[in-house]
């Protein structure tokens, strides 16, 4: 990209985000409308129902029983060079 390329880009995204984030201020402000909800008031809200269940800690297993045969990934042969018995190590 060449470099004004990049500086339209950076400016839209700016005035993009800007408006976004100032759009609800300055709705309120034209419509003139500042009875919206104030944070930490309860002021003529209606209550919120929720369905709730509290938890308790508790034992969880998982058990699987199956049949068949067990293969290994890989067979290797094992060659030595003298034949015998390990006595110790």
């Amino acid at each position: 990209m060449s470099k004004r390329t990049r500086w339209i880009v950076g400016a839209l995204t700016l005035l993009v985000l800007g408006f976004i984030i100032f759009f609800p201020v300055l709705k309120r402000m034209v419509t003139g409308n500042d009875s919206g909800p104030v944070p930490g008031q309860r002021g003529g809200q209606q209550a919120l129902h929720v369905n709730a269940e509290i938890l308790r800690p508790h034992v969880m297993s998982d058990h699987t029983v199956t049949t068949g045969d067990i293969l290994p990934a890989e067979e290797v042969n094992l060659t030595f060079e003298t034949s015998g018995k390990v006595v110790a190590i």
